[in-house]
């Protein structure tokens, strides 16, 4: 009688895809990161006084008004689109389940947003719930293909 085949275990493609998805998330965050440490827009270095430097909220100053957060969303979708390739859909759910977990205010403080609300792709290594949410709505809004 011939062996039976040894048994494989496969990962449910709807799994390996959401997986695959988080990685291209922090994948895109650590790039931003990257990006953030190696430009050198200031090349006299950060100063003491420079909240940004110490991974304090930078605290813009602008605070959060009455439609801002429809165009937070809007701004932040576009991004994603963009960048990650996911539908204008994933896109908006990604973007609107964000913003509402994290708080627009505390994005706009941190660098996320200007005062017009266009997405910046902000230094987020001293935010790991910012990261966190970040993962957390890829699981929700993102359907593997």
């Amino acid at each position: 009688m011939p062996a039976e085949p040894p048994a494989t275990s496969r990962i449910p493609s709807g799994v390996l895809g959401i997986v695959l998805f988080v990685l291209l998330m922090v994948l895109v965050v650590g790039g931003g990161v990257a990006y953030s440490v190696l430009r050198d827009d200031d090349p006299g270095g950060g100063s003491a006084e420079d909240p940004s430097s110490t991974g304090a909220p930078s605290g813009s100053g602008y605070t959060v008004k009455k439609g801002d957060e429809r165009k937070a969303i809007a701004s932040f979708a576009t991004a994603l689109v963009d960048q990650l390739g996911v539908s204008q859909e994933e896109a908006e759910c990604l973007s609107f389940n964000v913003i509402r977990n994290v708080g627009l205010q505390r994005m706009v403080d941190i660098g996320m947003f200007d005062k017009d609300m266009n997405f910046l792709d902000a230094d987020l290594a001293a935010y790991p719930d910012v990261k966190e949410a970040i993962s957390t709505a890829a699981l929700t809004c993102v359907r593997p293909s």
